[in-house]
């Protein structure tokens, strides 16, 4: 359940970096490649199984004889891997907490809204800019951005030291963990990962498209309860006793 903790993060960053040309090929892309990482994992799953049967480790490395080259380089690859990914998963968690905080300094330093950053614009000259502020309604972020996108250096330091102690946070629990990690991964993937990508997306789209056929309301219908299942299935599977 772990491995689709990080995919409803990343794909529609991706899929608006890609080219608009190549843009409607993009959801059969991410089938195809969603299908061979499900069977890559499958198959590492069983051969490690077949390989050490009851006496796997949940770190799959401990497995690997002692003072063994190739486990060393696993390890190094895999601390590659997980320093390069891990800002891959946590950029829109942190993007969101720290919009919060921006929004969070702007509230207690009555800051003025777009309407009033444009009247006090030195090129809000003339009665026709005043059409401006009825078609920016809603729109006040982006705009404002455009205008004043320079945050202040005591707000950017906020939210350096948050980004920073979010990373701390995590590796502490992380090494906290360490002695009940398949617990830990379990839960994260049954509460947070499974739903981010099964659940969510199928529940609103089922909700905004109405108009679509019946067969592919269906199918969203039984995306969402095929998560559903998945999330009880994972968290009896850790729940139960031993």
């Amino acid at each position: 359940a772990f491995m689709w903790e990080g995919m409803g993060s990343v794909v529609i960053p991706l899929q608006s970096s890609v080219r608009s040309d190549l843009r409607q090929g993009f959801p059969r892309l991410f089938q195809v490649t969603t299908t061979c990482i499900v069977a890559v994992y499958i198959v590492f799953g069983l051969l490690n199984y077949v390989a050490y049967g009851n006496d796997v480790q949940t770190v799959l490395t401990l497995n690997l004889p002692t003072n063994s080259s190739w486990k060393i380089a696993v390890q190094i690859a895999y601390i590659f891997a997980v320093v390069f990914t891990f800002p891959l998963q946590i950029h829109p968690a942190l993007e969101i907490l720290c919009e919060g905080i921006t929004k969070l300094h702007c509230a207690k330093g009555n800051k003025p809204g777009l309407k009033e950053n444009l009247r006090d614009h030195p090129d809000f000259i003339n009665a026709t800019s005043e059409q401006l502020l009825h078609s920016v309604n809603g729109s006040e972020e982006e705009i404002g951005n455009t205008m004043t996108s320079e945050k202040p250096m005591r707000l950017k330091i906020v939210i350096w030291l948050t980004r920073g102690l979010v990373v701390v946070l995590i590796g502490g629990i992380s090494a906290f963990c360490v002695d009940v990690l398949d617990v830990v991964v379990s839960i994260i993937g049954a509460l947070f990962g499974i739903p981010l990508i099964f659940i969510f997306p199928n529940a609103i789209h089922l909700k905004v498209a109405k108009d679509r056929p019946l067969s592919l309301q269906l199918v969203d219908g039984a995306a969402v309860t095929i998560g559903c299942v998945l999330v009880l299935v994972c968290c009896y599977s850790f729940a139960r006793p031993s």
